[in-house]
């Protein structure tokens, strides 16, 4: 059997998502995609690119900035249904801004702190007044 099988009593093991974390899970990956696809046109069009044969259309920046907000929500409601595991956030964000400073030429230094991710995560998880 290969590594990457998974036997009927590996799947036993497993906890499956109730209906809302699949919801959940289903709508982020839906709106992963909507931002990438927003990133993408930015980078082709410009980030001030608003199409002209098209009324109304909001500037690329304007949807870019709707479809992380999008993310940002669904993100938030996996982290109150249980599906982020919040002591982990504070080491992965350490880590992932170590290895942005050494890929990468601009990214890594910026000043968001560590506790800022944490507290958006831990805001949504235990919302205050509820």
């Amino acid at each position: 059997m290969s590594n990457y099988m998974i036997g009927r009593s590996d799947l036993m093991k497993m906890s499956p998502v109730n209906d809302k974390q699949e919801e959940i899970l289903d709508i982020l990956k839906e709106e992963c995609a909507e931002l990438t696809q927003a990133a993408s046109k930015i980078i082709r069009c410009g980030i001030d690119f608003q199409p002209t044969h098209v009324s109304g259309k909001d500037t690329a920046r304007r949807e870019f900035t709707k479809e992380v907000v999008d993310v940002l929500l669904l993100i938030q409601e996996a982290a109150e249904n249980g599906l982020i595991d919040l002591d982990l956030v504070n080491p992965y964000v350490a880590e992932k801004r170590d290895r942005l400073r050494v890929w990468t030429h601009q990214l890594g230094n910026g000043r968001a702190s560590l506790g800022d991710l944490n507290t958006f995560l831990l805001n949504a998880a235990y919302p205050t007044g509820h």
